[in-house]
């Protein structure tokens, strides 16, 4: 059997990092911090079809780096709270929501989905 290749940790750990920016835009057309098969046109079609405002609060299950989440609160003024397993994940969204002053209105926490929520 072959050793366990560690995908995430590695995207959000260097989410950083110039070549992953490069290889997010490349791939995406924009940079979401995207690592899914999503494309940009269908995130923003979630955002219209959700109809999203600025009286909204979202939950998002598996969040990563978090960029989604932060671009759906900047383009809407929706609340955010975003939840992953991925420490590192985490990690670098909350600094990306403080980056952009928006911790107040975003926020990522370590949270495993498969477990039941304390939140409802």
């Amino acid at each position: 059997m072959s050793a366990k290749v560690d995908l995430y940790n590695n995207a959000y750990g260097n989410y950083a990092t110039e070549v992953y920016r490069k290889i997010r835009l490349e791939t995406y057309g924009q940079d979401l911090g995207q690592t899914s098969w999503v494309t940009s046109d269908e995130s923003a079609e979630i955002i219209r079809l959700l109809e999203l405002a600025g009286t909204s609060y979202v939950l998002e299950i598996g969040c990563g780096s978090g960029r989604y989440a932060i671009h759906v609160a900047e383009k809407t003024g929706c609340r955010v709270l975003g939840i992953d397993l991925n420490a590192p994940g985490i990690h670098t969204a909350n600094q990306l929501a403080a980056e952009q002053d928006l911790s107040e209105r975003v926020r990522f926490e370590i949270c495993d989905a498969s477990k039941r929520l304390a939140f409802y």
